[in-house]
């Protein structure tokens, strides 16, 4: 009974939270782009830029009254310039990449902005929220999945300029002393743990 109950509440906030639904999936959908072709490091390293997408996307909705203290825009400064400083000549800098993590990035706000104001124009609760989401993203990630599987099915595809230029860094680079391979299994459980405890504390 209580899982009906949570179903029937999921479905009925659908239609509250398609947009920040769509946030959600772009975010991680472009998230992924980014780390197959620029890697871990200057993928996140972008992701610091979301506190200073967010204050632009509080100001654009909310207008001035929402600006927040000269110390806290102060604080931004530093945030744009080490973004800026690490991704300058970046060994596996690549524009597409790149372009992808800052889309990650602006999604991922606008994602903390609709979403909070969503919730407190609905009385939803985070975790109720966060179900919502995720069940909404999760079927346009089926969906997308279904229709690039009849895309590209019996179709040899080009090698990504991204993955060209990773090996190009690669061959450059000395031969690691660690096995290559896919990651244990305990690793991935982590990562998927701990990205879910993000989602959870963000809501």
């Amino acid at each position: 009974l209580q899982v009906m109950h949570r179903v029937r509440q999921t479905y009925e906030a659908i239609p509250h939270f398609i947009a920040p639904a769509a946030f959600l999936f772009t975010a991680n959908y472009c998230n992924s782009i980014a780390l197959d072709r620029i890697g871990i490091s200057l993928t996140y390293t972008s992701k610091c830029g979301i506190p200073l997408i967010t204050v632009l996307l509080t100001v654009i909705l909310d207008g001035m009254k929402a600006l927040p203290s000269v110390p806290t825009l102060l604080s931004l400064i530093p945030i744009a310039a080490g973004i800026a400083a690490a991704s300058w000549n970046h060994p596996t800098f690549e524009a597409t990449g790149f372009a992808a993590a800052l889309i990650s990035c602006t999604a991922q706000a606008a994602l903390n902005v609709s979403s909070k104001r969503v919730m407190t124009a609905t009385k939803v609760t985070g975790p109720d929220a966060q179900r919502t989401m995720v069940a909404v993203a999760l079927v346009i990630t089926v969906a997308m999945s279904v229709i690039n599987h009849v895309r590209h099915v019996n179709k040899e595809e080009p090698a990504l300029e991204g993955e060209r230029t990773k090996m190009i860094y690669m061959e450059k680079s000395p031969a690691p002393s660690s096995i290559q391979g896919p990651p244990p299994l305990w690793v991935s459980l982590a990562a998927v743990v701990s990205y879910h405890i993000e989602y959870v504390l963000s809501f």
